[in-house]
Formats: structure tokens, C-alpha cells, sequence
């Protein structure tokens, strides 16, 4: 029975077991991606197969998804093996909770990746079907699906891999590597000389760990040429500003809330980092058919989009610095993160 359920959601899904991988590890990207593939069903029909777009409006109260999901989760969690930290919660007996709390990351994980949307706090509700190209043969789909479409599961998104003749260009606020930024950031940020008093945090570059790190107490009277962000110490997530010092001129670029909601403030970290020769370094393994990528700082939101819709989670079901990334989408990952100014390295490789 465990067989013929894992062949049907292989067929379903464009899943297989990559060579190498642990089977506690496949069992927990099936789990992952089937669960997604639960959540439209439960929208749109009554199994994966009989999936379908409807002309009338639809729309679910997300409680109901959650609740029928969990069941579902619960059953394959007791149908396969997998690592015991990977639902890493307190309830270690407890699998009806454990599937709980699986439902509700994975309904938020499609939401995140445009598969569906919530409306009034609580209704789900499909969205026009499009597909995004990433590179030759490779779409991202996003929105109502029906079974006809061929499409390959990574995480909880699914990926067309052949030609499609009507798609979009994916959306970027910012289409600029990191020196190309840094370039902007110097003669299109509107600039303006102020004097600046108060208390600030300066980002320090070519720190290696958490971003959260980077922040230090700065003597405002002994900075450096050049630019530099700083933020204002009293305020946790907020007072950003750009400052450059040029001889004893000080001019500024307040940062607007748009930097701090769409995690472009990380861009400009990246960028600084990037110019000023102290690049990150995010490290991978390759694992063959497969890789896993240990970032450990944050992304702008349309780099993490991206990201996140072209993998895995790895040591738990909500990771979000270490990705499995299957190798047919490996380049666009590694392309994007290389134009943030990100240097990717080979686990055992020095830098």
C-alpha cells in the first residue's frame, strides 16, 4: 500500500528519489510538496486528478483547509519515515499537532508563492493561472492549476520544464547587479547635505555571520570616506539611512519603509559589501542531482520569492536558510545570488 501511494504521488507530482538521498529526506520533500498539492485540491476538486478550473467565483474558509490538510498530513506521517528534528516542536508524541502546525506553514508557503490568495483574513481564493520565465525551458507556474499542465514540484511551487508560448517576465524592483547598485546608489539616490546628530548603529562590512551582528555604535565625527549605512540606535527595525562623507560635506538619503517591507535594505548591505571587496559568502554542497544551499543572512523579497518557490526546506519543514535545490534550477539560483553581490562557495572549498 505504502508503494503504490508513493508511485501515485511520483506520477502526480514529477517527484523521484534523487541518487544519494536519504529516504527520510525524500519522504519529508513528498510530505512537503504533497501537502501543497492538498491544499488546491481541497480547493478546486476532490482529488489531484479531477482538479479543474471553475468559472464561478470560488472561496474557502482557510480553516477548513487547514483542518481536512492536517488530517491528510497526519496520515502520511505515519505512512513514512522521517527525521525526528525535522517538525522541530515540543510536541515529541504528539502527531496530531505536529501535522497542525505542518498544515498551516505549508498554506502559508503557498500563499507565499502566488498559488492561491487570502482575502477578509480567512477566505482562499484562486488566482489567474501564468507562468514566469527563469531561463531556457524554465517556468514557474502560479495560480489555479489543473492536471493537464505537466508540471514538476519543487517545494510547494510547480515548474514547467519545456517551452511555454504565453508567459510573463518575472517582476524586479531592482534589475541591477551589485556594482551596477552601488553605481546608482551614488548618482541617482537623491542626496541632500545634513548635518546629523543623535545616536546610530553603522553597518559594518564583511561580517560573517547573522546579519543582526553587523550593527555597530558609531562615533558620527569619526567616519570614514565614502558611504555607509547607519540606522538610528533607539529604533529596532526602522531609521535607516544612507550617509557619504566627503571630506568634512555630509549628505544623506533617508530610507523610506518600502527598503525595510520588501527586504531591500539587504540589497544595499549586499551592494556595500560587494564594493568595498568584502563580499558574502553563502557556502553549498553539491550533492549530485541535487544541492544544498546554507545561506545564513536574509534576502531581498523578490530574491527570496524566487528562492524559496525553487526549493526544499532541509533541516526542518520551515527552513529558510538551508534550501534544497534540485540541479535543473541550481543556475538560476546561483545567477541571482552572484548579482546581489553574494559569492557562493563549495562546502570544503576556501574562499
Amino acid at each position: 500500500m505504502k508503494n503504490q501511494l508513493l508511485r501515485q504521488i511520483e506520477r502526480d507530482l514529477k517527484l523521484k528519489r534523487f541518487i544519494n538521498e536519504a529516504e527520510c529526506d525524500y519522504n519529508q520533500r513528498i510530505i512537503y510538496s504533497v501537502g501543497a498539492a492538498w491544499v488546491q485540491t481541497l480547493l478546486f476538486g476532490s482529488s489531484y486528478k479531477d482538479i479543474q478550473r471553475k468559472d464561478e467565483y470560488q472561496s474557502v474558509d482557510i480553516m477548513y483547509v487547514q483542518s481536512y490538510l492536517a488530517k491528510v498530513l497526519e496520515a502520511y506521517l505515519q505512512c513514512f519515515d522521517i527525521n525526528l528534528d525535522w517538525l522541530d516542536e515540543d510536541y515529541e508524541f504528539d502527531i496530531v499537532k505536529k501535522a497542525r502546525i505542518l498544515s498551516s506553514e505549508i498554506i502559508q508557503a503557498t500563499l507565499y508563492n502566488e498559488n492561491l490568495a487570502e482575502i477578509q483574513s480567512r477566505r482562499l481564493v484562486p488566482l489567474v493561472p501564468r507562468y514566469i520565465k527563469y531561463g531556457e525551458g524554465l517556468y514557474l507556474f502560479k495560480g489555479d492549476r489543473d492536471a493537464e499542465r505537466n508540471l514538476c514540484a519543487v517545494g510547494a511551487s510547480l515548474w514547467k520544464v519545456d517551452e511555454v508560448i504565453k508567459y510573463e517576465i518575472e517582476y524586479r524592483p531592482i534589475n541591477e547587479n551589485a556594482f551596477e547598485y552601488y553605481r546608482s546608489i551614488v548618482t541617482k539616490f537623491p542626496w541632500r547635505q545634513k548635518k546629523i546628530t543623535g545616536e546610530y548603529l553603522m553597518f559594518h562590512l564583511g561580517n560573517k555571520t547573522a546579519l543582526l551582528n553587523s550593527w555597530k555604535p558609531v562615533d558620527i565625527e569619526k567616519l570614514p570616506p565614502g558611504i555607509h549605512l547607519l540606522k538610528l540606535a533607539s529604533e529596532y527595525n526602522g531609521g535607516y539611512l544612507l550617509v557619504k562623507k566627503d571630506e568634512d560635506v555630509y549628505s544623506i538619503v533617508d530610507l523610506d519603509p518600502w527598503y525595510i517591507e520588501n527586504g531591500e535594505i539587504y540589497r544595499i548591505m549586499y551592494a556595500l559589501n560587494a564594493w568595498y571587496k568584502s563580499p558574502t559568502v553563502f557556502k553549498y554542497d553539491h550533492k549530485g542531482e541535487y544541492i544544498i544551499l546554507k545561506s545564513h543572512k536574509p534576502l531581498p523579497k523578490s530574491e527570496k520569492k524566487m528562492l524559496m518557490a525553487a526549493s526544499w526546506p532541509y533541516r526542518t519543514y520551515k527552513d529558510q536558510y538551508y534550501r534544497i535545490v534540485p540541479e535543473f534550477l541550481w543556475e538560476i539560483i546561483t545567477k541571482r545570488l552572484n548579482e546581489l553581490g553574494i559569492i557562493l562557495i563549495k562546502q570544503g572549498e576556501s574562499t
